[in-house]
């Protein structure tokens, strides 16, 4: 593609913003040409685009609603074109739960999750330096129900528990 600059930005020198470059490798020269048609052609540079890697999350879904103590596998995907995935790390509300060093699967088990919601965000670094942070997915953990049995007896009493015959309704209490 070429592109014309007629202006020079600073005295003699002329600029030109190359945007929305996609990734690879290009051979750029100028070509210079005063008024009376004369040219002169600049010395090739070679420049090398870097692909920023590309990382969504998986699992869990958005808006998932879990139960205290079940455990999920946080999963993502990384698209990096022309390069290798140095680190993904894992975040819940911006704090740091897992780190993988060059990954070959991407995810993570976690467990123990207290009750509450969290924004999950994956990171993910290429060898190049680069670095891409997913879309936040919002999940929420719901605390285990807990109850305690009080009738027909309490655990005081569980030696002198009526006997119930097979078939008998068994009032319970909770």
């Amino acid at each position: 593609t070429r592109d014309t600059v007629y202006t020079p930005q600073f005295e003699d020198i002329y600029q030109y913003d190359w945007e929305n470059m996609e990734w690879g490798e290009y051979e750029i020269f100028a070509i210079a040409e005063d008024d009376e048609g004369n040219t002169t052609v600049s010395d090739t540079i070679m420049v090398t685009v870097l692909d920023i890697p590309e990382v969504t999350i998986d699992e869990p879904k958005v808006d998932a609603e879990l139960i205290e103590g079940q455990t999920i596998i946080y999963s993502a995907t990384v698209i990096d074109n022309d390069s290798e995935l140095e680190n993904i790390s894992f975040y819940a509300n911006e704090e740091l739960i897992a780190s993988k060093i060059n990954p070959e699967v991407n995810s993570y088990t976690w467990s123990n999750i207290p009750p509450g919601t969290f924004d999950l965000t994956v990171v993910a670094r290429d060898n190049t330096g680069l670095v891409d942070t997913s879309e936040a997915v919002t999940i929420t953990i719901k605390a285990k129900p807990v109850f305690d049995i009080i009738s027909p007896f309490t655990t005081e009493d569980f030696d002198n528990a009526p006997e119930y015959i097979e078939g008998e309704v068994l009032p319970f209490a909770m």
